[in-house]
């Protein structure tokens, strides 16, 4: 009998294999079901997230970790939280990250549970927030900052681990460009795209512009 969390693995796998736009392959952190290729990890600290995925961007051939939880019990979805360990040991050089003897650069750490291809992380959700009807967020829909449907127990911990990633890049002295944190959802009144909802750092100097950490919806 396959466990609750491994099913929401392969959910997921499913997910970003068939309605993402840019993934081009997941890693899975030991050997599965599926034989899907395998990430490893050299350092003092070998705590790992699930999955690490590459994707293509303007600027070439990325990649992120995704810490994946079963939501059948909110303290799951709370525990993800660790996420943020995951981010500081990557940073601190204690965990490097390895895909065929090859050490990777990781650009996103991201939380997802079973339930994100619906669009939100609990099981038990209260209704969501239609922030579109709300005038003093339509700037921030204009320029893709958060999902245009959201369900309550999610905005609070996205916002939370937003907020503690904050405490943590001070912690850190991250001033510039570093990885970015957040959660992967589906915009589900839309469609059930893969989405993240982060904490990035934008480049600007391309554009002749302050280069800045800023919050973002965006399709994978």
């Amino acid at each position: 009998m396959i466990k609750p969390e491994a099913q929401a693995e392969l959910k997921l796998w499913d997910w970003l294999k068939t309605k993402s736009l840019n993934v081009i392959e997941i890693y899975f952190n030991r050997i599965n079901k599926i034989s899907a290729p395998k990430f490893r990890v050299e350092g003092k600290c070998k705590k790992i997230p699930d999955f690490v995925f590459s994707f293509q961007t303007a600027k070439g051939i990325e990649f992120a970790t995704i810490e994946i939880k079963d939501a059948s019990k909110s303290i799951n979805v709370q525990d993800s939280q660790k996420i943020l360990d995951y981010y500081k040991n990557y940073y601190l050089g204690k965990t490097k990250y390895f895909i065929e003897g090859n050490e990777i650069k990781i650009s996103y750490f991201f939380v997802a549970t079973n339930n994100s291809p619906s669009g939100f992380l609990f099981n038990q959700e209260d209704k969501e927030f239609l922030e579109d009807n709300k005038k003093d967020h339509e700037e921030l829909l204009k320029y893709n900052k958060f999902p245009r449907y959201e369900y309550r127990r999610t905005h609070d911990f996205t916002r939370g681990l937003i907020s503690r990633f904050k405490d943590l890049r001070k912690e850190l002295k991250i001033k510039n460009s570093a990885a970015g944190i957040g959660v992967l959802i589906s915009n589900t009144k839309i469609d059930n795209f893969v989405y993240f909802h982060a904490l990035i750092y934008l480049d600007n100097s391309y554009f002749n512009k302050k280069s800045q950490w800023a919050e973002k919806f965006r399709r994978i």
